[in-house]
């Protein structure tokens, strides 16, 4: 048996079920709602089969991320407290956890949250233009110089804004600075932050800099071997500051070739001065700071390739979806 909490404005009862508790299965909605007190079990996570021999995780996703493409969680906390959410029919209380094969609504209108869109009647009737629009969106945008990479709309530089794209409410993956270019991956999947940006996933980036003085070849051996370097970092709410050294790198002076000032005569006054770089690791600021630790200054920093991804087929300012090959990338 269990003693079911229903909610605020629902009554609670005691109720024996004729079924355990199968592997994974944490706890059972209990429908109190019929007449004469008769109290109703309703399996939360999808059919029998999808239940069985933990074929289902055991912790499922709580409620709350079902809409994380369209609202906030604080947003969608809100809508679980005012009974606005149903799950396999029953109205949900926060903390509630969903299954593959649970029917999540919203205002009556299906939320399919496995891919974390909205739509209007049942999924199983979906189109192929609405299954299309109803996958995470994965896009590469070439990031103007002044655009900061937030989604705080208060920010008037902010890359959502300059991004102009409507059909679901993306993030950037990692960042570029304000003052610069170059390729950023923006995303409603929430998986992808983690397989780019965590440390052993050594996903290479690559960069080309410009220097306001000819760099000497020690320095460009010192980039390459690593140097330490001291970068802010934030957890847990407590700002402190990391002295480390940098992870070995790749790093090469750019041939200054002919056609690369669009048919003007060679630019011999950046002889020396614009290097590739491309790097393992994403500390904060890391190029400014490496170069600055050296006695340089960064006036262009570019950003060419994220795990072999490039720029192709967009200008600066504009944006594209991931194509087939870029997708399998992002989804190694």
């Amino acid at each position: 048996g269990a003693w079911v909490h229903a909610g605020q404005r629902r009554s609670r009862a005691w109720a024996r079920s004729s079924v355990p508790l199968g592997d994974g299965e944490d706890f059972r909605v209990v429908d109190v709602s019929g007449d004469r007190g008769e109290v109703q079990a309703v399996m939360i996570g999808g059919s029998d089969d999808t239940k069985n021999k933990n074929a289902v995780g055991a912790n499922g996703v709580r409620v709350n991320k079902c809409f994380k493409d369209f609202l906030s969680r604080r947003e969608s906390d809100k809508l679980v407290a005012q009974g606005r959410v149903t799950v396999n029919g029953l109205v949900v209380t926060a903390g509630a956890r969903v299954f593959p094969g649970d029917k999540v609504f919203l205002d009556g209108r299906v939320v399919a949250w496995e891919t974390m869109n909205v739509i209007d009647g049942d999924v199983s009737n979906l189109d192929d233009t609405q299954k299309r629009t109803s996958q995470f969106v994965y896009l590469k945008f070439w990031k103007p110089r002044g655009i900061t990479c937030t989604t705080d709309s208060r920010d008037r530089s902010n890359i959502i804004t300059a991004l102009q794209y409507n059909s679901a409410r993306v993030f950037p993956v990692g960042r570029l600075d304000k003052d610069s270019t170059g390729l950023i991956l923006l995303t409603n999947d929430g998986r992808v932050p983690n397989a780019v940006l965590r440390g052993g996933a050594r996903k290479d980036k690559k960069y080309v800099v410009v220097l306001d003085r000819p760099i000497r070849e020690v320095d460009l051996r010192t980039v390459r071997n690593g140097l330490v370097i001291s970068t802010p970092t934030r957890r847990d709410k407590v700002d402190r500051i990391v002295t480390a050294k940098t992870l070995p790198c790749e790093c090469a002076l750019v041939e200054n070739r002919k056609g690369d000032s669009g048919g003007r005569k060679e630019n011999t006054e950046l002889k020396n001065r614009v290097v590739s770089i491309t790097l393992r690791e994403g500390r904060n600021r890391q190029i400014r700071r490496m170069f600055d630790a050296l006695g340089y200054g960064v006036l262009e920093l570019h950003r060419m390739e994220i795990m072999g991804i490039g720029l192709g087929g967009i200008t600066s300012g504009t944006w594209a979806e991931c194509d087939a090959g870029e997708m399998e990338i992002i989804k190694l």
